[in-house]
């Protein structure tokens, strides 16, 4: 996107890590907003505050984490939910705040689909 000369925005919880890539791509149309896509009224308001100066063309969502490794019986119910909160809801969140100002979505897949084991696949689950 950023070749093709559009505007791009990459969101993260650790802002650290967005510094980062904004230098290693080293491109000035890459920006970068810290954002916990699990909290719905957050995502709200920085849509809106993305929309009043810029258009929406596209949303890529690819927020997720794995948590850990285990067996379904020993995994935790704090971190189901917290895997949930971020892929499942996050997914949803970034959605809803989007599509009133752009219905191109694009939804990215977990590798793990690829990899059926008997441990929890918790982002194909999510």
């Amino acid at each position: 996107f950023l070749n093709s000369g559009a505007n791009v925005i990459i969101w993260d919880i650790d802002e650290k890590e967005l510094q980062n890539a904004v230098k290693k791509i080293n491109n000035p149309k890459l920006a970068y907003n810290i954002i916990d896509v699990s909290n719905f009224e957050k995502v709200n308001n920085i849509v809106i505050e993305i929309n009043k100066s810029s258009n929406i063309d596209i949303l890529i969502n690819n927020a997720g984490i794995t948590g850990p490794t285990a067996e379904l019986w020993n995994y935790s119910i704090k971190d189901w939910n917290k895997v949930v909160e971020i892929n499942l809801n996050g997914t949803f969140n970034c959605c809803k705040s989007i599509v009133p100002f752009s219905c191109k979505i694009v939804d990215l897949i977990s590798v793990e689909m690829s990899f059926p084991c008997r441990r929890i696949s918790r982002t194909v689950i999510s």
